[in-house]
């Protein structure tokens, strides 16, 4: 099984609005280092950095595509931001890629795709009821 891609809407559900937008944008600021899925236990694990600290440790249990639990090593143990944002970056990460091989992957899809633009670094596509995507720029 591949990583699953849970919609916005199950991202709102698991870590309420204010936590979905803090994920956003640490996914944006390409907080997520580093991504691990385990396709026979249904886990994503994931190390994030928080602020000022060193990298937290994510963890999102899945059964069948859907989330069972999450974990995390931040102050808020469940569907915190750190989650989401790990969430929303390993669908599009290989596995066990580190941010830096990611982002340098993406930068040359994307550019082959569209062609460069100057000042763009990245967008993030949530479709309503869709599943959340970051497309990096270069």
């Amino acid at each position: 099984m591949s990583i699953p891609r849970p919609t916005a809407q199950q991202l709102r559900g698991l870590a309420g609005d204010g936590g979905y937008q803090r994920g956003l944008d640490c996914a944006r600021r390409g907080r997520v280092l580093h991504t691990s899925w385990d396709a026979d236990a249904e886990t994503l694990t994931a190390e994030v950095l928080g602020g000022g600290h060193g990298p937290y440790r994510c963890r999102a249990r899945f059964r069948g595509g859907e989330i069972l639990s999450t974990s995390c090593t931040c102050p808020v143990p469940r569907g915190c931001k750190h989650v989401v944002a790990a969430l929303l970056v390993a669908p599009g990460m290989l596995i066990g890629e580190d941010r830096a091989r990611h982002a340098t992957r993406e930068s040359a899809r994307v550019a082959g795709r569209v062609g460069q633009v100057p000042g763009v670094t990245g967008v993030i596509v949530s479709p309503p009821g869709g599943p959340a995507e970051i497309v990096a720029g270069a």
